[in-house]
């Protein structure tokens, strides 16, 4: 179920709605792990405050070793955030094939405003099928029916045992300028939080580029035949071949020949990846992008368990570059990352980002960003901070 209270007089709460799992528009919804989204949509003129979330998990997930298909939550909900009635989900749009969609989705939703203008544009969210989806949201929308137009943008799972990666965080999604090209990178780690002990599938981390974000784009995915004598492309979901592989860095090869061609196969991707090299390491949160650099940690389960203590495993920090997966500093793989002292599973990164001079007119002050993992702080290379620059504008009645 989902609760909505009316908080705005703290000495006298107002109960305001209750959405039940397993009932009329609702009936496909899943345990309800997916937060909801505060945004807002226009229709027919409309604004509306709403709320955006996903179908929840499927606890059948829990036991299967190879991707299946689930029986609930495989749907997105848009919500009035008033009244908790139903605006918009997957099951009801008449604008997109939605045929893939058959895994839930225990993810928070990743909402955007590309345009600052205070309603969502655009929605990404993986499933437990190793599937990432992309929502775009019409703005001029006259009902419900033609607010959301969506696909798969990417296929990143396969049928065997190793290959079963599951999504159980939300993308993150950031818009970039690099050599020329504009862009949102989309980046996603894979890893099983129902079973993060388990050593089987070979978890990755994405990052997928999405030069297509003014609007919703012709096609999800990648073209697979493209437009001739009046008949439209066709479009097909990316896959690990479409993806460069990161994992080695020639990028940073002594040999020129190597670093070259690997600069070349990255330029013709759609992105690129890097695997988990350690036998059960997994992605169990979101990565953070902080000055074209990806923040994000990796746990692995103990090799040996002892009989009276809880397995705490360990633990990794990445900070990797945004563009290339390249390490901050050094040439090898393995500069990518550090182990961190966080006990139990260290999830998703916190960035505080702090002044060194007290006083905030001053001109000289220098700026330091510090991730924070638990009660622990990354390392982090020096960053050239952007002042951000406000104006406003008058018109000449």
């Amino acid at each position: 179920n989902y609760y909505a209270f009316d908080i705005t007089n703290k000495y006298d709460p107002q109960f305001l709605w209750t959405i039940e799992g397993g009932s009329g528009e609702f009936a496909d919804l899943g345990q309800s792990w997916s937060k909801p989204v505060k945004t807002r949509v226009k229709i027919n003129n409309v604004v509306k405050d709403v709320l955006v979330f996903a179908g929840g998990y499927d606890a059948a997930q829990d036991d299967k070793t190879v991707k299946s298909v689930d029986s609930m939550g495989n749907n997105i909900y848009i919500i009035d955030a008033k009244d908790g009635s139903l605006v918009w989900k997957t099951d009801d749009d008449n604008l997109s094939d939605y045929s893939d969609m058959q895994y839930s989705i225990p993810s928070d939703v990743t909402v955007i405003d590309l345009e600052s203008d205070g309603l969502v544009d655009q929605l990404y969210v993986g499933d437990m099928g190793g599937q990432v989806w992309r929502f775009d949201v019409n703005s001029h929308a006259t009902s419900e029916r033609d607010l959301v137009r969506g696909g798969r943008v990417a296929n990143l799972a396969d049928t065997g045992v190793d290959n079963n990666r599951r999504f159980f965080y939300p993308p993150d999604v950031v818009l970039v300028s690099h050599f020329g090209k504009t862009y949102l990178s989309v980046s996603i780690g894979s890893g099983n939080r129902a079973n993060p002990l388990g050593k089987s599938i070979d978890d990755r981390f994405y990052m997928i580029r999405q030069e297509s974000f003014l609007g919703a784009p012709d096609g999800y995915g990648i073209e697979a035949v493209a437009a001739a004598g009046g008949v439209p492309a066709t479009y097909r979901a990316i896959t690990e071949a479409d993806l460069y592989n990161a994992t080695d860095n020639h990028i940073n090869s002594s040999d020129n020949n190597v670093a070259v061609g690997a600069k070349d196969a990255l330029e013709d991707s759609e992105g690129w990846f890097i695997e988990m090299k350690t036998p059960g390491e997994k992605i169990l949160g979101s990565s953070l992008t902080i000055d074209n650099k990806l923040i994000f940690t990796s746990y692995r389960p103990s090799d040996f368990v002892h009989p009276c203590s809880p397995p705490t495993g360990y633990n990794r920090a990445y900070v990797i570059n945004l563009f290339d997966a390249t390490p901050k500093e050094g040439v090898r793989p393995e500069d990518r990352s550090e182990e961190i002292e966080v006990a139990g599973i260290a999830g998703s990164v916190t960035a505080i980002i702090r002044q060194s001079d007290t006083d905030p007119n001053s001109t000289d002050s220098e700026w330091s960003i510090n991730p924070i993992v638990g009660m622990e702080t990354l390392s982090f290379p020096g960053v050239a901070m952007t002042q951000r620059v406000y104006w406003s504008e008058y018109p000449d009645f």
